[in-house]
């Protein structure tokens, strides 16, 4: 199993906050949610896929393996990511770095790896069951990522049309994430 977390620069991220936050708030605020993603994914490997060169540094300090997918916008970042894993990783799980509270998320990732050796795909969308804030699926599936509004539904039908059961994780702290003023912690 690998652990994808696709990261933002920092001083580019949490854009929607702009109006609660000065940019070099919304920069630390990205570095710290970040940081405690990748931290709360051991004992799992994580490989960080970004286009910034300060993100790529960070990642590297904390132990992580980066992918750089510099030009490419959210999907095709994850989708570059997941598809160079090499022939040994059976499963991606792909995490986003802005989750309020990352507490659970070993957790998830070991029920993840279970639920997956029995057909599964594994989805923990946020709390408006509207995005997807992780989800994991068999690397070789051919799965195509689809973020963004209604990504939760899509990925439903993806995992459908790729012959995946979905078990959908309700009311996890992982569906909090920070994408609104009312939103942070």
């Amino acid at each position: 199993m690998r652990v994808v977390v696709p990261v933002k620069a920092f001083h580019r991220s949490k854009a929607r906050l702009a109006g609660a936050l000065s940019d070099a708030d919304r920069a630390g605020l990205a570095r710290s949610l970040a940081t405690q993603v990748v931290q709360a994914a051991e004992p799992f490997r994580v490989l960080v896929a970004c286009d910034d060169d300060g993100v790529a540094r960070w990642a590297a300090d904390l132990g992580a393996e980066v992918a750089r997918t510099d030009g490419l916008d959210l999907n095709g970042s994850v989708q570059s990511a997941v598809d160079g894993l090499g022939p040994e990783v059976a499963v991606a799980v792909v995490v986003h770095a802005d989750l309020a509270d990352p507490a659970r998320l070993a957790a998830t990732l070991h029920d993840a790896e279970e639920l997956e050796r029995q057909g599964y795909a594994v989805l923990v969308p946020d709390l408006d069951d509207d995005g997807t804030n992780l989800l994991a699926v068999p690397v070789r599936s051919g799965f195509e990522f689809s973020y963004g509004p209604g990504s939760a539904g899509r990925h439903r039908a993806e995992a459908a049309r790729r012959g995946l059961k979905v078990h959908a994780v309700a009311d996890s702290p992982l569906a909090w994430d920070v994408d609104r003023p009312d939103d942070l912690p």
